[in-house]
C-alpha cells in the first residue's frame, strides 16, 4: 500500500513570514511514494526532524534555510533508499520463505500421495488378508468336522480293534480239524465281523477274498461257502481268553469302556469255597494276639471274575515282552516259593496257582504267580478297567511299586479307608483282588528300598530285574526287627491282571 508524503513549510512560514526571493526562494519537495515499511521508518525519524528542521533559525537567511531543507531531504531519501534495501531484503526472504513452503508443501502432498497410496495398498492387503482369512475359518470349520466325524467313527469302532491288536484270530474246520485263516482272511474276516456287531440284519453276510479265492461267510450260521465248489465248511473266532470265560465275542469286542461288562458274577460253589479258604486260612492265625486272627471270621459277600478282553491282551503282550528279554539276555529265572509266609505251610496258595487260573495255565517261564492285593471298592474299579497304576500307590518300603502279597491278612490291612495300613476290624465291607502277576526273574532284597522307581539292575547282565521279592526274615534299615510277611513288588502297571475282586465282611 502506498501513501503521499510531504514535506510541509515551518508553520511561521504558514503564518505569512516571508521569503525571500529568486528560484531557491521556495522550499517545495514533490510527495513520495512510499512503501509501508519505509513510512514506518519515516516515522520513527519524523520527530527528531521536527524537532530540529522545523525549529525557527531565527534570522538566518532563507538561502540557508533552503539548505538546510535540501540536505535533511538528502538524509531522508538517504533513509528512503536504506529502507527500499530492507525491504528488497525483506522481500527476497518472504520469497525464498515462499518458495521453501511451496517446496514443504509439494513434499507434503507428495507424502500425502504416497501414504493414500500405501493406504489403499494396506486396505487392498486387508481385503486379502480377511479373504484368506474366511477361506482359512471356513477350512478350519471343515477340518473340525471331519475331525469331530471321526471321532464319533472311532469312538464307534474303538471296542472293535482289529484283531491283530486284540488276539483274537479265526479258524476254519476241514476234516474234523481246526485250521488258522491266513492272515489277510483272518484281517478281513473280523472288519466283517466288525460290521456285523453294528448292524446284524444288513452285515450277517460277507464275500472274503483270501489267496485268490472268493467265499461267502455267514456270521448267522458261522459258515463259509467255496464261490466255486459251493464246499460249506465251519468257521469259528478264537479270542485268546482263558477257557472259563463266559463273555463271547460279541461282547468282548464291544466293551470299551462299559465297566459293568467286565464284571462277571462268579456262582460255582466249588469256586467260592476254594476262595473263601483264601481268605481265612492264608495268614498268621495261631497268635490270638495279632491282627490276623481276626481274618478267620472273613465271610465272602461276593466273588466277581473280571473279564476285560483289552487288559487281558495288554497283560499278554507285556509276558511276551518279558519272555523277548529273557532269550536277548539269557536270563535264567529262579522260582520263589509262596509257602514262606506261614510257620507250618498249608499248600493253599500253592494249590491256587491252578484252581485259580480260570483255565489258563500259569506261565512258568516268567514266573507268573496267583497273588492277593487288598484295596477299597472304588480303586478296584479303576483297577478292574484299567490295571494295577504303580504311580498312584502309596510309597512303600521296597520301593514305590504295585504290592502283592500271599497272605490275605497282610492285604487286609489296606482294605479300610479310615484305618488304612493297618488291620481293623470295621464291619463294612472290604475288598480283596485276586490277581495273576508275572514275577519274571525277581530280585531277593535284604534291605529297605524307599524311593525307587525301578528293580535294581541285573548283576552280569543288560536291563533290571522283573520284579521285587521281601521274605521274612531280617532286613537291614526295617523299623521291625523281622519282616513278618512275604512280599512282592512290580514297578510296571501291564505285569499282574486282576483276576477276581472278592467281597468280604469281618
Amino acid at each position: 500500500e502506498e501513501v503521499n508524503f510531504e514535506v510541509q513549510e515551518p508553520a511561521e512560514a504558514s503564518r505569512g513570514m516571508k521569503r525571500s526571493d529568486g528560484p531557491s526562494s521556495e522550499a517545495y519537495v514533490a510527495p513520495l511514494k512510499c512503501p509501508r515499511s519505509a513510512m514506518q521508518q519515516l516515522a520513527e525519524m519524523r520527530p527528531k526532524a521536527s524537532a530540529t528542521a522545523w525549529q525557527r533559525p531565527g534570522k538566518s537567511s532563507a538561502g540557508g534555510e533552503t539548505t538546510w531543507a535540501l540536505k535533511e531531504l538528502a538524509e531522508v531519501r538517504q533513509k528512503l533508499v536504506a529502507a527500499e534495501e530492507a525491504l528488497c531484503q525483506e522481500k527476497s526472504l518472504r520469497t525464498n520463505l515462499q518458495e521453501k513452503q511451496d517446496l514443504e508443501e509439494k513434499q507434503v502432498q507428495k507424502l500425502q500421495a504416497s501414504l493414500q497410496e500405501q493406504q489403499e495398498q494396506l486396505r487392498e492387503q486387508q481385503c486379502l488378508a480377511n479373504e484368506k482369512l474366511q477361506q482359512l475359518q471356513a477350512q478350519l470349520n471343515a477340518e473340525n468336522m471331519r475331525r469331530i466325524c471321526a471321532e464319533e467313527q472311532l469312538k464307534k469302532l474303538r471296542p472293535l480293534t482289529n484283531s491283530v491288536n486284540h488276539g483274537a484270530f479265526w479258524q476254519y474246520e476241514l476234516d474234523g480239524c481246526w485250521h488258522a485263516f491266513t492272515p489277510e482272511g483272518s484281517e478281513q474276516m473280523h472288519r466283517a465281523y466288525e460290521a456285523y456287531l453294528v448292524d446284524g440284519q444288513r452285515c450277517c453276510t460277507a464275500t472274503i477274498v483270501a489267496g485268490g479265492v472268493a467265499r461267502l461267510v455267514d456270521f448267522r450260521r458261522m459258515t463259509q461257502q467255496h464261490a466255486i465248489t459251493k464246499k460249506v465248511r465251519k468257521i469259528r473266532i478264537r479270542m485268546g481268553v482263558p477257557a472259563q470265560w463266559e463273555s463271547g465275542p460279541s461282547v468282548l469286542l464291544t466293551q470299551s469302556d462299559n465297566l459293568e461288562s467286565c464284571y462277571v458274577e462268579v456262582k460255582d460253589r466249588p469256586m467260592l469255597d476254594w476262595i473263601r479258604v483264601v481268605l481265612t486260612k492264608t495268614g498268621h492265625f495261631r497268635d490270638r494276639s495279632t491282627p490276623c486272627f481276626c481274618m478267620q471270621k472273613a465271610t465272602v459277600k461276593s466273588v466277581h471274575r473280571i473279564e476285560n478282553f483289552r487288559l487281558w491282551h495288554r497283560y499278554q503282550a507285556r509276558l511276551a515282552a518279558m519272555r523277548e528279554d529273557h532269550a536277548k539276555y539269557n536270563v535264567s529265572v529262579q522260582h520263589t516259593d509262596l509257602e514262606l509266609d506261614f510257620s507250618i505251610p498249608s499248600g493253599v496258595m500253592t494249590r491256587s496257582q491252578s484252581y485259580l487260573s480260570c483255565g489258563e495255565p500259569m506261565a512258568s517261564d516268567v514266573q507268573e504267580k496267583i497273588l492277593l492285593h487288598g484295596t477299597s471298592w472304588e480303586n478296584a474299579d479303576a483297577i478292574v478297567m484299567d490295571g494295577f497304576d504303580h504311580r498312584t500307590c502309596a510309597r512303600g518300603m521296597y520301593g514305590d511299586g504295585v504290592y502283592f502279597a500271599g497272605a490275605a491278612c497282610k492285604c487286609h490291612q489296606y482294605t479300610c479307608q479310615t484305618h488304612s495300613g493297618k488291620a481293623c476290624s470295621c464291619k463294612h465291607e472290604r475288598t480283596l483282588i485276586i490277581a495273576r502277576v508275572a514275577l519274571g526273574d525277581a530280585f531277593h532284597a535284604s534291605q529297605t528300598r524307599k524311593g525307587e522307581r525301578r528293580p535294581p539292575n541285573r548283576d552280569g547282565a543288560t536291563g533290571t530285574h522283573g520284579s521285587v521279592v521281601v521274605n521274612p526274615g531280617p532286613i537291614h534299615g526295617h523299623h521291625n526287627p523281622n519282616q513278618i510277611h512275604q512280599e512282592f513288588v512290580i514297578f510296571d502297571r501291564e505285569q499282574a491282571y486282576p483276576a477276581f475282586v472278592v467281597q468280604y465282611v469281618l
